[in-house]
């Protein structure tokens, strides 16, 4: 047997091991899923034989779904599939931002929000992200309790969470690399999901707090941008004036003229004896 067959017979193999692998994930994936779904009477799409299976509707009355989302790959240069499971809010806040973790930093980040702050929370890692269009509705909507029940999320491991608020929408979202072939995995995650949900929620009356909040910010960031905008135009009122006070090309030139002109008197004429 020459080495060529050997390495063929052998890429062979590896290629079909993996093949026969993701074949069994796939079917257990469906198989739990499917389960999971019928349990919270969810809808189940099973895809074709390749593709993962989808599942959405709702848990204690939140949106759930869960399906595979495509990352690109750190090197720019391919996509990881990761299963994703996503919890929509029922609240919203009055600015846009997002609370993140792992992979979706560098997402949240493309956004450019205005603000960004560094929660003092014992499980708040400086790898994590919290930015928003308006720091003081950010620090006032992260409460002890709020931080706990994202970072619980944050610690768990393989996950990439991202708490996304804009446009009245609230999204909980999570990508692991777990396929979550277990009945009790994709429980105990989609559980803790909706659960912090509740706690990320807004209390009755706190969207108005924040929303007046949001305005009195805007209100003096108005106020100091007006006071700046007065300094200037005051400082451009003093150049103006010393500016008027300065002598004149044409001034000059006449003064010149006139002192010349004093200076030289007239000859008086010559009278000759006769």
């Amino acid at each position: 047997m020459s080495i060529w067959l050997a390495l063929w017979i052998l890429v062979s193999a590896i290629l079909l091991g993996f093949l026969a692998w993701t074949l069994v994930v796939l079917f257990k994936q469906k198989s739990v899923w499917k389960a999971f779904a019928e349990k919270h009477k969810l809808r189940f799409k099973p895809n074709a034989i390749m593709e993962s299976p989808e599942i959405d509707g709702s848990i204690d009355g939140y949106k759930v779904s869960c399906f595979t989302g495509e990352h690109v790959s750190t090197d720019m240069r391919g996509f990881r599939k990761l299963t994703a499971i996503e919890v929509n809010l029922q609240s919203s806040l009055p600015i846009e931002g997002a609370l993140a973790s792992g992979g979706m930093v560098a997402f949240v980040k493309q956004f450019n929000f205005r603000a960004e702050i560094f929660p003092e929370h014992e499980k708040w890692n400086k790898s994590y992200i919290a930015t928003g269009s308006n720091r003081a509705v950010l620090e006032a909507y992260l409460t002890d309790a709020r931080l706990d029940a994202i970072t619980k999320l944050m610690r768990i491991n393989n996950c990439w969470v991202v708490l996304f608020f804009r446009q009245d929408r609230m999204l909980l979202r999570i990508d692991t690399t777990n396929p979550l072939i277990s009945q009790e995995n994709i429980e105990k995650l989609v559980t803790s999901m909706v659960k912090a949900a509740k706690t990320l929620e807004l209390a009755e009356g706190e969207g108005r707090v924040l929303k007046a909040k949001e305005a009195q910010t805007v209100k003096s960031d108005a106020a100091v941008a007006l006071d700046n905008d007065d300094e200037v135009k005051a400082a451009g009122g003093l150049e103006l004036e010393d500016d008027d006070s300065a002598p004149k090309a044409g001034d000059d030139q006449n003064s010149s003229d006139e002192d010349v002109e004093d200076s030289v008197e007239p000859e008086k004429p010559s009278t000759k004896k006769s």
